[in-house]
């Protein structure tokens, strides 16, 4: 019984841990598009960004043309920066698409709720 409970616990502390995803609230202040081999992708900054994870050191949010949101996002995104509204965006709390950008899941403008 001792052996199952130090395994159990050694299993809890190895776990990897999760990170919180972004939150950026205000502006698009920035945007660049880029692409990965055939791959497009964008990144964008905003006027404030908190509990992002470590691995974004560059304090932006990047989207892939592999996900299935990526045109219609670009699209708000590019409004958002043009006319100079405020939005919401949220990230994934992982920086798979470039190693020092945060994933980003969705983005809000307007008056709708995120």
């Amino acid at each position: 019984m001792k052996k199952f409970v130090l395994t159990l616990l050694s299993l809890l502390f190895t776990l990897p841990t999760i990170a919180e995803p972004g939150i950026g609230t205000g502006k698009v202040t920035g945007y660049i598009p880029y692409n990965s081999g055939t791959e497009e992708m964008f990144f964008i900054k905003i006027e404030n960004i908190s509990g992002t994870p470590n691995c974004n050191t560059t304090s932006r949010f990047t989207m892939k043309s592999s996900d299935p949101k990526f045109k219609g996002t670009r699209a708000a995104v590019l409004a958002a920066l043009m006319s100079g509204m405020k939005v919401r965006a949220t990230g994934h709390g992982t920086c798979n698409n470039l190693s020092n950008s945060e994933d980003l899941r969705y983005i809000c403008l307007g008056d709708t709720p995120c």
